[in-house]
């Protein structure tokens, strides 16, 4: 939903590229736990992928390790992951390249990430769990979405950054599973099953999660994501 209000905040074409940063620190529930490592072992080809001119292309990208990105706290570690929702959205949006990174604030849910036994699923999510567990321990949880889109406005190129801070991961899933059922109630969707990043209203999407519990920040400039400097 996000990418798409970004690319109708006064794009005349969104086609040059986007760059994404998604994650934080968070707890994992072991269901959670176990979807997330069953997504790394079934999307293997995906890891380190990119989108660039309407194809997958395997291992285009390298890991973040320990490096300052827009709008996160401290250092970092981000990995690239093209999921086919981030396929999807670029086939959309006619976009030339997208680059995709999960952020992990923190060492201790990599280290367990690190060596993954496609037939022991349970037990590595275990190890997440514990993981996530140690990592917030005494720190607050946060969700954080950044979003870089670059394209076209009046004929010149602009590039645009969209970012969303939330308290947890969780919350911040509670609220769109919300928006989407008052969107459905109020008779803003068409009947069907649709994927909800793209059959619901961008401007109303955005309304409703300003005003949201969970959230915290909700900004869209008309500049690139920058690290501030001096910023913790």
């Amino acid at each position: 939903m996000l990418p798409r209000a970004l690319a109708a905040a006064g794009f005349d074409r969104a086609s040059t590229g986007s760059t994404a940063y998604s994650g934080g620190r968070d707890r994992f529930t072991p269901g959670a736990a176990r979807d997330y490592v069953a997504g790394m072992v079934e999307g293997a080809g995906r890891s380190l992928a990119a989108w660039r001119e309407g194809r997958r292309v395997p291992g285009a990208l390298t890991p973040l390790d320990r490096v300052e990105l827009p709008y996160f706290p401290g250092r970092v570690t981000a990995h690239p992951f093209l999921s086919t929702e981030a396929e999807r959205l670029a086939a959309t949006l006619g976009l030339a390249e997208v680059r995709w990174y999960h952020v992990f604030d923190g060492e201790q849910a990599l280290r367990a990430l690190s060596t993954v036994d496609p037939a022991q699923i349970d037990p590595a999510a275990d190890r997440l769990v514990r993981a996530a567990e140690l990592e917030t321990f005494g720190r607050s949880t946060y969700q954080l979405i950044v979003l870089q889109l670059d394209g076209a406005a009046q004929g010149r190129p602009v590039t645009r950054t969209l970012a969303l801070r939330a308290a947890d991961s969780y919350r911040l899933t509670a609220e769109a599973a919300v928006l989407t059922v008052r969107a459905v109630l109020a008779g803003e969707v068409p009947p069907g099953s649709h994927h909800a990043g793209e059959v619901l209203d961008p401007a109303r999407v955005m309304q409703r999660l300003a005003a949201a519990p969970s959230v915290r920040q909700l900004e869209l400039v008309d500049r690139p994501a920058m690290v501030e400097e001096g910023a913790l």
